[in-house]
């Protein structure tokens, strides 16, 4: 529901962008730049200390958030045999939206297909159903697992250092990473 809503706030706020299209990332980073020049750039969030296991309030400037690219983010094609192998996509709210409540990680893997080729051949993912992927997807061999995988693994994503003030008077810092974690 919050995806939804956000997505809703991007595409009416936005024009000519699709909130419910965009990789989750880019839907993350849009909304919290949107948040910081409409309303304040600065945020109280409160963040759990890994030392003591207790939490802090800290502020942090939205900003300074940056999507950061792990190398080899974009290394969407997946080879599985010498003339079978898959292109994937980032999931989108719609991606996600597609999927039923009792949607699994099968069904998030199928909507993140972009297309699948055999030979010469290639179908997009848009000419399959949901059922016809995901019985594709596990019949595949498992040493395809890892570079779905490490392609998941390596999304780019929100961050930010942030730092603050123990009890003790000692300093801390985490990273935030993902949208939940500014807003909590």
């Amino acid at each position: 529901d919050a995806l939804k809503a956000i997505a809703s706030i991007i595409t009416n706020c936005c024009i000519g962008i699709d909130g419910f299209t965009l990789p989750i990332f880019d839907l993350e980073y849009l909304f919290l730049m949107l948040r910081a020049k409409s309303v304040n750039n600065k945020i109280e969030v409160s963040v759990l200390d890994d030392v003591d296991d207790k939490r802090y309030d800290a502020q942090i400037d939205l900003d300074a958030v940056k999507v950061v690219k792990p190398e080899g983010w974009d290394q969407n094609k997946v080879k599985i045999t010498d003339t079978v192998g898959m292109k994937l996509k980032y999931p989108t709210v719609k991606s996600i939206l597609a999927g039923s409540e009792d949607m699994d990680e099968w069904d998030v893997l199928a909507s993140s297909i972009d297309s699948i080729w055999e030979g010469e051949e290639i179908t997009a993912s848009a000419d399959m159903n949901r059922a016809e992927l995901k019985e594709w997807l596990t019949n595949l061999p498992l040493s395809t697992i890892a570079p779905i995988k490490n392609y998941f693994e390596n999304r780019p994503k929100l961050t930010l250092a942030v730092t603050y003030t123990r009890k003790d008077g000692s300093t801390g810092s985490k990273e935030l990473s993902g949208i939940q974690d500014f807003f909590e």
